[in-house]
């Protein structure tokens, strides 16, 4: 499904330089409401070489990101609609960015939540641009965390604050269900 949606998506030849250049206008990107930012994720990568398409997720698939290349100028960046966070559609874009910006364009990666080298790797790629590692040490280090200081860590690096919460989360540094509402769903 998304490689017959990608063929049809007109980009220009990818640019590796160009791709990473916009990481900052992806990362603000992350602090529109809903989905409004779609259309403009969709132009930014296209206008990079990456053909992004959303697909709606498939009942008994695994599956929420996959990336492959189309031909040398065109890479296809796949993402599904099984989760519905926000800082987790983020979080698999940047990692699916990853895999393109750093892995060979002979393979195709699809995120079922096996982990390899790669998938390590495209993990780190994506937490690094989305929360720099020293910034997030540091906000750790320093702050007990509260929504104030959560936010206004969100507001100092320029990302939504459902990310932080996300990432706080993940690594374990709060519960599962502290500030849940800081996360946004999509619609």
């Amino acid at each position: 499904m998304g490689e017959i949606l990608a063929g049809k998506v007109k980009t220009q030849n990818f640019s590796e330089k160009e791709l990473k250049e916009t990481i900052p206008a992806f990362r603000e990107l992350t602090k529109q409401a809903g989905d409004d930012f779609v259309p403009q994720l969709t132009e930014l990568c296209a206008m990079r070489g990456v053909a992004l398409v959303i697909v709606p997720h498939l009942p008994g698939t695994y599956a929420h990101g996959a990336t492959k290349w189309l031909h040398p100028g065109k890479a296809m960046l796949q993402l599904s609609t099984r989760y519905q966070y926000a800082d987790i559609f983020w979080f698999s874009l940047f990692h699916e960015l990853g895999h393109i910006l750093l892995h060979s364009k002979k393979n195709t990666f699809i995120e079922t939540g096996e982990k390899t080298d790669e998938e390590a790797e495209a993990d780190r790629f994506a937490s690094e641009c989305l929360i720099p590692g020293t910034k997030y040490r540091n906000f750790v280090a320093k702050n007990r965390v509260t929504r104030e200081s959560i936010k206004k860590f969100a507001n100092e690096i320029s990302i939504d604050p459902g990310i932080v919460v996300g990432r706080l989360h993940h690594d374990g540094k709060i519960a599962r269900g502290d500030f849940k509402d800081l996360q946004r769903k999509l619609v």
